[in-house]
């Protein structure tokens, strides 16, 4: 039986909790991929994360009209994960017995339907389909590095070198962060965020107001091109040629909307929730599991937020939603 905080605070933003799954783990993990603004959510769950990052036994999945939904791995498939996508169309990978993980693509069935999805596997190209182009091609990166896309039945090879892939803007600009070497673990380190405009390759402010620089990385972009992410020890905002820093706050995710979603240490060693709309901070008010930890994982463009949620060996995944006046 889990016991509930509520988290009130002055000025702050009312929201109600929905979980939309939950399991008891020892070491797993829950992530959505995809919150799209009509209320789908998509992602993966995993029996296993390694200390590495690695997931194990990872299974897709899709909610939506309040109901949650496996999507199929085919005859030779063993895993899949979810990476990104919209209401139509979702990508990510499927571990193919013999094959390794190649990129997969789910659409819903004849009827129109998730409980019906139907799979598509690209067993000619080793990796994951990280993301999806406003195109509709599927970006392809493997050991963090981007291979190329698929375009319809045909592929085409990325001349970008060591470069992490974060994210894809509508006019098309590839968002991410070069790197020079990696990390014990295999992660990308002594990165350069920045973006690629065809072959062009443009590097994001990383000076004032942070300091001198020691580390900098892009985490997450809108279609607009706005991104968060890292300089030495603060989070920052990339909003056109502006860099700024939120030096007591972590950032997880931002919509198209230029809002950001993110945590900060309360007055009682506690965690709240905080979101910025327009400029202003704002707290968000909910009813979450007690002395639990919570990862913000996506916010679409009606203030929704999903967050995965754990305490022990338990694990939730939630949607935070605005409460109706």
């Amino acid at each position: 039986m889990l016991a509930f905080l509520a988290i009130l605070a002055i000025g702050s933003l009312r929201y109600e909790a929905t979980l939309i799954y939950s399991e008891e783990s020892f070491s797993g993990t829950i992530h959505c991929a995809v919150l799209t603004d009509a209320g789908l959510a998509a992602g993966y769950t995993s029996d296993l994360m390694t200390h590495h990052g690695h997931v194990l036994s990872a299974k897709p999945f899709v909610w939506i009209q309040d109901k949650l939904y496996r999507l199929p791995l085919g005859k030779k498939g063993r895993e899949g994960i979810v990476l990104d996508g919209n209401d139509r169309m979702l990508v990510g990978a499927v571990d193919v017995k013999g094959a390794g993980y190649v990129p997969a693509q789910w659409i819903p069935g004849e009827s129109g339907s998730w409980s019906s999805a139907r799979l598509r596997v690209y067993t000619g190209q080793a990796g994951f389909g990280s993301h999806l182009g406003p195109d509709g091609s599927i970006w392809v990166t493997s050991n963090y590095v981007v291979k190329g896309r698929l375009i319809g039945e045909n592929w085409e090879q990325s001349q970008f070198g060591n470069f992490e892939l974060v994210g894809v803007a509508a006019d098309g600009r590839l968002f991410g962060n070069r790197f020079r070497n990696r990390q014990f673990d295999g992660r990308p380190d002594n990165t350069t965020p920045g973006f690629y405009r065809g072959a062009k390759w443009s590097v994001l402010k990383v000076g004032e107001p942070t300091g001198d620089r020691y580390y900098a990385r892009a985490k997450a972009v809108n279609s607009k091109g706005t991104v968060i992410g890292y300089v030495d020890f603060a989070n920052v905002l990339w909003a056109g040629n502006t860099l700024q820093a939120f030096r007591k706050a972590t950032l997880w995710a931002l919509n198209d909307e230029g809002d950001m979603v993110g945590t900060v240490e309360g007055s009682k060693d506690d965690v709240l929730i905080k979101l910025w709309k327009k400029g202003k901070e704002h707290t968000v008010s909910v009813s979450l599991p007690k002395e639990s930890l919570v990862y913000i994982e996506r916010l679409n463009n009606g203030g929704v937020i999903a967050a995965h949620v754990a305490r022990g060996m338990w694990r939730g995944l939630y949607l935070l939603r605005p409460k109706k006046r």
